[in-house]
């Protein structure tokens, strides 16, 4: 129970700062143009739904325990590839259209 409760807690905490830093560092540090902001906003609750429907038809299938492994180690996958991605230097340049 701790375990999974853990694990919810962890990825709640993540998704609420992402909401309170996103658009500083999205606008102000990326130059992201802040009628641009909702793609990258909603990019984070499209993927949860689409989690959410590939979760329930695997349930039928997978084990929970299973389940709960592979979400994990593909968060933790994303989340190491959230810092390493600014952490790279992307341009300014790069994130403008043409």
């Amino acid at each position: 129970f701790m375990g999974y409760s853990l694990s919810t807690a962890s990825m709640g905490a993540a998704f609420q700062s992402f909401l309170a830093g996103a658009p500083f560092a999205l606008i102000v540090v990326m130059g992201v143009s802040p009628e641009d902001l909702w793609i990258f906003i909603m990019s984070v609750p499209a993927g949860y739904v689409v989690g959410n429907f590939i979760s329930s038809r695997a349930s039928q299938r997978v084990h929970r325990d299973r389940m709960i492994l592979a979400g994990s180690v593909l968060a933790s996958l994303c989340t190491a590839a959230l810092v390493a991605l600014p952490a790279a230097g992307p341009s300014r340049h790069s994130l403008s259209p043409g």
